[in-house]
């Protein structure tokens, strides 16, 4: 409240909605927002009718309740954390008088009518833009929105989307689900379920079930609004990544099979003498496949992997067993993804 109705910020809330629409950086926003202080102590009383306090300083803002010369306690916030209480206020459509909100638009006049139904149904509902927000968090598994926005752009349909949904986030949760909120996310079986303490041990939850967080991810992909810009930017790199740990995986897996192959048959034959080592080779292929350069296996330091694996193929090879050609193809890829890099 100190936040919102400071008389440094009061008169300049539609302004910074606004530029917080329009840029994304945390500390960008906490410049912005400082900008409006003087560094001036300030005393002002809540509509609680408690008194409290605050002064701004070049890197942090200064809060205390009471007065500030009998203060017995005080809290210093670095400016990007007082941009994520704005944030989280903007989300949770707290922080612009109904006077100062803009008309809505005929997707926001959608979104208040379900509000409105879904207060009839539960004590504690997220406006659209939070479960917007929570959505666009992703699953917290690294790179998984890429993952998401790939699946949705398969067009295989609602079911195959849910059944990727609940495999990519599995199960979890984090704190702050929206910016200094004290509101967490947690996610299972049953969907995502944003959920804050009450006191008395009485817990108020919101649960995005699978079905309704594929129909509003769908939603979000299609208007172009799933990934932020950073993400949209780092996306072309992500991709060259990923074709490239496919090609790994496809190498990874043959070389994976000549190994078994080639062991099972000197095993057949009597000749486990020129058995190769499964152990070290499937930790080398595993590494590679993650595009790691060494295996710990063999020495503290750790082997190269590749020349390792080029090494068990020419011993393939020297054998002159019908193992030879496969070998020989496997080796050549080596020098190939050798040469690559």
């Amino acid at each position: 409240e100190l936040i919102r109705t400071c008389p440094a910020l009061k008169n300049h809330r539609v302004e910074i909605a606004t530029f917080f629409a329009e840029h994304e950086n945390r500390d960008e926003r906490g410049n912005f927002v400082k900008s409006f202080f003087d560094g001036e102590l300030v005393s002002l009383t809540l509509e609680n009718g408690n008194v409290v306090g605050y002064r701004a300083f070049d890197d942090l803002i200064q809060l205390w309740p009471g007065e500030y010369d009998t203060r017995e306690k005080e809290d210093f916030i670095q400016w990007w954390r007082v941009a994520d209480n704005i944030e989280g206020q903007i989300l949770l459509d707290e922080w612009l008088d109904q006077d100062e909100k803009p008309l809505p638009s005929e997707e926001q006049q959608i979104s208040f009518i379900t509000e409105q139904e879904n207060k009839k149904k539960n004590s504690f509902v997220l406006p659209q833009a939070a479960i917007d927000y929570v959505l666009t968090h992703g699953s917290g598994v690294h790179e998984g929105k890429y993952r998401i926005q790939e699946q949705f752009q398969k067009k295989e349909g609602k079911e195959k989307n849910i059944a990727f949904l609940k495999n990519e986030y599995g199960i979890g949760g984090h704190s702050d689900a929206i910016p200094e909120s004290g509101l967490w996310e947690s996610h299972d079986g049953k969907g995502i379920e944003i959920a804050r303490n009450e006191g008395n041990n009485e817990k108020k939850s919101y649960l995005i079930t699978w079905s309704a967080a594929e129909k509003r991810i769908g939603e979000l992909i299609a208007a172009d609004r799933y990934l932020n810009r950073a993400e949209k930017e780092y996306y072309p790199e992500y991709a060259r990544k990923e074709m490239a740990r496919n090609e790994r995986a496809v190498i990874s897996k043959e070389f994976d099979s000549i190994i078994e192959d080639y062991n099972d048959f000197q095993k057949q034959i009597g000749n486990e003498g020129a058995m190769l080592n499964q152990y070290v080779l499937n930790d080398c292929s595993r590494s590679f496949m993650l595009g790691e350069k060494r295996t710990g296996f063999l020495s503290k330091d750790g082997d190269f992997i590749i020349p390792l694996m080029r090494e068990a193929m020419e011993k393939i090879i020297a054998e002159n067993t019908h193992h030879k050609d496969r070998a020989a193809s496997m080796l050549a890829q080596l020098h190939g993804v050798h040469a690559q890099k």
